[in-house]
């Protein structure tokens, strides 16, 4: 069968325009329907892993017992999974661009419980890191990524809501899990409990089966049809000669897979599909060696470039040592105030409440240009500087559930704004970058806060010092964030830049 040149690229034009059309409709199809109910998944798997991940202080008292360890090796037990999942979460958005939301966070919820099953029949500190922060950390790094990017593909006008119900799930989680787990371990103890979490993690797969895919689906022919273009693109003048020989298409398009529909472009008797197919892997594995060349400098260029970024950083490091320190104390703090059982526990759950309470709140403020974004993260610092300051000088319950509150509130107001102010420093293009960078540094943040703490009150035999220790890490991030501020606007008023104007990407 001939086709003359004409014809060849009135089917080209064609088959293009379908794709086009296809796409619309596609983008159409978003913002809506099914993507609630992606939502709605993405809601379930944060809750239950952050849930999870935010609570594991409550076990810092019974793993003491069981262990003869102190507070500061039980600090980092209780704080390396969130480190984790903080330090795993660029290795989690990649395998999501290679394998796709569903099959990731499928996989991601299998790793977080097997890792919570297993930490239940550990015998040594050693077994309960690499089992309880390092395997179930990492698979929540995996759901993470996934459910966060999920709502990314299914919304575009409505992503901020989308986006803002989903992550309300983190609130519920630590709202929840606190008296749930409590009640748990008075039931069956520490090992049962961690046992019946995992249980409640693999949950997490039967959300992620809704995270769908969206893919424009192409026949065959359209697709033989783009393959037919790269072979033409070898040889100037194959398109005049190109002729196409279409097997098994017309009856078995609609039941066959791709595989089974043979295109053959010749020229001259000399087959070109081999070829195109060559040059087009070729140019494939090239464009990947330029975005992974392209990314390293920008990732090196984000400090470079913008030096005061590093400001940023020290400032994200410092949030997540004091954030974390106080999620994985404070249920202890209220023990040592003979606050037990599920009155400590609710102290916990304050901190919930109050990050539910930040996420509303500080986008009233940020959208009507109250405050600017950094002038937030200030007022987030002096919350918890408050917080953490009325606990150990008053010291009984109600300063308790003061400070989780206090917490929470600035923390549901300060992580929102990490990618804002990054946003604002270093541009759009190089936010991803720049962003994985910040995660590197609460990582570290989120790994040491719980040990410092917990060192502090082995050294002094009381929980009160470590507070006035995480009341000086806000206070630090926040004097170092006004001092920036300061300084870039008179660098701003005499007319001088913080970027160097000739390193361009």
């Amino acid at each position: 069968m001939k086709i003359s040149g004409d014809t060849t690229q009135e089917r080209r034009n064609d088959s293009r325009n379908v794709q086009v059309k296809k796409f619309d409709e596609k983008d159409e199809k978003t913002d809506g329907g099914w993507g609630w109910v992606v939502v709605g998944g993405a809601f379930f798997a944060l809750m239950t892993e952050m849930g999870i991940v935010q609570t594991l202080g409550i076990f810092v008292d019974p793993l003491e017992q069981e262990f003869s360890s102190g507070a500061a090796v039980m600090g980092v037990i209780a704080s390396s999974c969130f480190a984790t999942l903080c330090a795993m979460c660029p290795v989690g958005s990649l395998l999501v661009k290679r394998f796709g939301c569903r099959n990731t966070a499928i996989v991601g919820g299998v790793i977080m419980s097997s890792g919570l099953v297993m930490s239940s029949f550990m015998t040594s500190v050693l077994q309960l890191f690499m089992c309880l922060d390092l395997l179930a950390g990492f698979g929540a790094a995996l759901v993470h990524m996934s459910a966060t990017i999920a709502i990314g593909q299914y919304f575009h006008k409505r992503y901020a809501l989308a986006n803002g119900l989903a992550y309300t799930g983190q609130g519920f989680g630590l709202f929840i899990f606190p008296n749930l787990l409590q009640e748990l371990i008075e039931q069956f103890g520490w090992r049962g409990t961690l046992l019946i979490e995992g249980a409640i993690a693999f949950n997490i797969v039967a959300a992620a089966c809704v995270f769908r895919p969206l893919k424009s689906r192409k026949s065959p022919s359209q697709s033989n049809l783009q393959l037919c273009d790269e072979a033409a693109k070898i040889d100037k003048n194959a398109e005049s000669d190109c002729k196409l020989d279409l097997h098994q298409i017309t009856e078995e398009e609609d039941s066959t897979t791709e595989k089974q529909s043979v295109v053959a472009c010749t020229q001259n008797g000399t087959t070109k599909v081999t070829l195109a197919a060559q040059k087009h892997q070729e140019a494939e594995t090239d464009q990947i060696k330029k975005r992974q060349r392209f990314r390293f400098k920008c990732t090196c260029n984000v400090i470079l470039d913008t030096p005061s970024v590093l400001v940023i950083y020290f400032v994200f490091l410092m949030q997540a040592v004091g954030f974390v320190a106080v999620v994985v104390h404070i249920p202890s703090q209220a023990h040592e105030n003979n606050i037990e059982g599920h009155k400590a526990t609710w102290i916990l759950s304050g901190l919930g409440i109050g990050s539910l309470l930040g996420r509303v709140v500080h986008g009233f403020f940020i959208d009507r240009k109250l405050v600017t974004a950094k002038m937030g993260m200030c007022l987030s610092h002096l919350i918890c500087v408050a917080g953490t300051l009325i606990n150990p000088l008053i010291g009984h319950y109600g300063s308790l559930v003061a400070c989780a509150v206090m917490v929470g509130f600035s923390s549901g107001w300060f992580f929102p704004l990490m990618q804002v102010v990054l946003r604002q420093m270093v541009g759009l293009q190089r936010l991803p970058s720049a962003y994985g960078l910040g995660m590197l540094f609460e990582g570290v943040g989120c790994a040491t806060g719980g040990y410092i703490a917990g060192y502090v009150k082995d050294a002094t035999g009381s929980y009160n010092p470590a507070f006035y220790f995480i009341s000086g890490c806000f206070a630090l991030a926040m004097v170092v964030l006004l001092l920036e501020q300061i300084y870039t606007s008179r660098i701003k008023k005499k007319g001088q830049t913080l970027q160097r104007p000739y390193a361009m990407i």
